[in-house]
């Protein structure tokens, strides 16, 4: 893979497995990344490193100071991408806004301090709390904003989404859930190109960062 200008993120390692589990977290994020082998030199721009903790010695002593070596195993490539993502742009997630367009797939977006951090696009309820939970454990927020688009609100559509609150409620975190209007979110999504899923995921983009 080509180095690109400005990229902030390095996959460094020799573990495969791990290797294309980083690479499938950092692309369903849609997060820039490039891809370098051992020992050869990084840009100035790369902050940050994502590698195996039996790597990680050999890196951070190669590196020094100025990159931040980020170790990890397979299984655990969610919060490595989002320690790496705090390195690169200074996020602190005091507030962590979700904006979900439903539908016949959830389309989902995280943002933090107006960047979005994660997107993606979930077949089933179930898919989707999976991904709220691990993108307020991979922040630790002082707050969730969970901004749920779609009218009319039927009331069981509301009780699927007050579990949600619920369990991130149970597991510690303060949540408040917000109804956004969602009308021309979608039409400015496939405005933009954005077909099918990506269309889903755009959208939820526009909800999460819409005011309300």
């Amino acid at each position: 893979m080509k180095a690109s200008t400005g990229i902030g993120i390095a996959v460094v390692t020799g573990d495969g497995r791990l290797f294309y589990e980083l690479l499938g977290e950092l692309r369903r994020r849609g997060v820039g990344f490039m891809v370098k082998a051992l020992g050869e030199p990084l840009p100035l721009t790369v902050k940050a490193v994502l590698t195996s903790e039996a790597e990680a010695g050999r890196l951070e002593e190669a590196l020094g100071s100025r990159v931040k070596v980020i170790g990890c195993k397979p299984g655990e490539t969610s919060r490595a991408v989002s320690s790496a993502l705090q390195v690169v742009y200074g996020l602190k997630a005091e507030t962590l806004v979700i904006g979900v367009d439903p539908g016949k797939t959830f389309g989902y977006a995280a943002v933090i301090g107006g960047r979005v951090v994660e997107k993606a696009s979930y077949s089933s309820l179930e898919g989707l709390g999976e991904a709220l939970l691990r993108a307020a454990e991979n922040w630790k927020p002082s707050m969730v904003v969970l901004k749920v688009g779609r009218r009319p609100w039927t009331e069981s559509f509301l009780n699927s989404f007050r579990k949600l609150v619920g369990r991130l409620r149970k597991a510690g975190f303060k949540v408040e859930l917000r109804l956004v209007d969602e009308a021309g979110t979608t039409v400015r999504a496939k405005r933009k190109g954005a077909k099918h899923r990506e269309a889903d995921e755009a959208s939820a983009v526009e909800i999460a960062l819409k005011e309300g």
